[in-house]
């Protein structure tokens, strides 16, 4: 029964968005182009030729590749996590000394042999400590770039080409460059509990944002001047939580948007305001479309997720519920790839 539901849903929404054609901005147009259903996964290989442009995604328990033109490369069932790049894979357990990595053709590239949680960003691979005290990163071929050790839990990061951005349980921010060194450290000491809750840094590195401390909690700027980083904007919350929160620079590096209590805060880190859009749910993930200086949200309660299509600094284009136990998201060059209910669908955005 709840498969035919799932069903019934997934019709509705394709037959919504085709009706309407969904006109998101004027001329802007929101058009389904296809839909995958996932077969039954036995980390095999699928017979499919290799196509040049694909995506990976990590959907409820399954993960894979996708080609644009919708043609499954390849599929299998996450063990405990997995983490994904370019041509590249890490399908983990929850205990393992090894780490192996595999290609999109799930063919073995490399075993590194550590404890702990990889995790893949911007074509770098890390790996955090299983008590989350320390982190270490590697090259490509397996070998060891560098390694650092902390006094206390590493509660957040985030990543360029270049730059790893760290927050700590005791309120230490650092920004590490790619030999590891300390390139610009801070210490909150302005609350009742400097705990870091979240962070970012947009992808030329001149730009790094963070919330943190309770009693009060705040969101801050750091913009890299002469000599370091200085703090060019700080703001007062009005939220009280206490775990990670989400926070992301958009694509251009000049919006940051920022988890808060049934909506979002959105930060022009150009003219340095602040504002907070209302929304039902909490911000779970934002990805950025270029071409058309739109932003995908996705949030979520625990009645049910929505897809919000919101153009900077206010307008919000469209609010969208999905019914469904796990969403994916993925956006590139016009194209957005939306996975719930063991399906994949793209929709095409484009200019008539």
């Amino acid at each position: 029964m709840r498969k035919r539901k799932l069903l019934l849903y997934t019709i509705f929404l394709l037959l919504y968005l085709l009706g309407f054609s969904r006109e998101l901005d004027k001329e802007l147009i929101f058009q389904p182009k296809w839909v995958v259903h996932f077969p039954e996964v036995d980390n095999t290989l699928e017979n499919t030729p290799q196509e040049d442009e694909y995506f990976d995604f990590h959907l409820g328990d399954i993960f894979g590749y996708i080609y644009h033109s919708g043609k499954i490369g390849f599929m299998g069932r996450v063990f405990f996590n997995v983490e994904m790049l370019e041509g590249m894979f890490v399908n983990y357990s929850n205990v393992s000394e090894n780490l192996i990595f595999k290609d999109t053709q799930g063919k073995i590239l490399m075993n590194i042999e550590t404890p702990g949680y990889p995790v893949l960003r911007d074509d770098r691979i890390f790996v955090i400590e299983p008590d989350r005290t320390g982190i270490s990163e590697y090259d490509q071929s397996g070998s060891l770039l560098w390694k650092r050790e902390y006094g206390t839990l590493i509660t957040c990061m985030d990543t360029n080409d270049e730059d790893l951005l760290l927050g700590t349980l005791d309120g230490r921010i650092q920004l590490l460059g790619s030999d590891g060194s300390i390139r610009f450290q801070h210490i909150e000491n302005e609350s009742l509990y400097n705990v870091i809750y979240g962070c970012a840094i947009n992808e030329d590195g001149s730009s790094l944002a963070v919330v943190s401390g309770v009693k009060p909690q705040r969101m801050e700027l750091f913009q890299k001047g002469k000599p370091g980083y200085n703090r060019s904007f700080i703001k007062t919350l009005d939220t009280d939580v206490r775990r990670n929160m989400y926070i992301e620079f958009s694509s251009d590096g000049r919006w940051v948007f920022l988890e808060g209590d049934r909506g979002f805060y959105i930060v022009d880190s150009l003219r340095k305001g602040i504002d907070f859009i209302e929304l039902s749910g909490n911000l779970k993930k934002m990805i950025s479309e270029k071409k058309y200086g739109i932003h995908y949200l996705l949030f979520g309660n625990e009645i049910e997720e929505r897809l919000v299509v919101f153009k900077p600094p206010g307008k919000i284009l469209m609010d969208l519920p999905l019914e469904g136990e796990e969403v994916f998201l993925h956006s590139e060059d016009g194209k957005l790839f939306l996975g719930l209910n063991q399906r994949i669908m793209r929709i095409d955005v484009r200019k008539e």
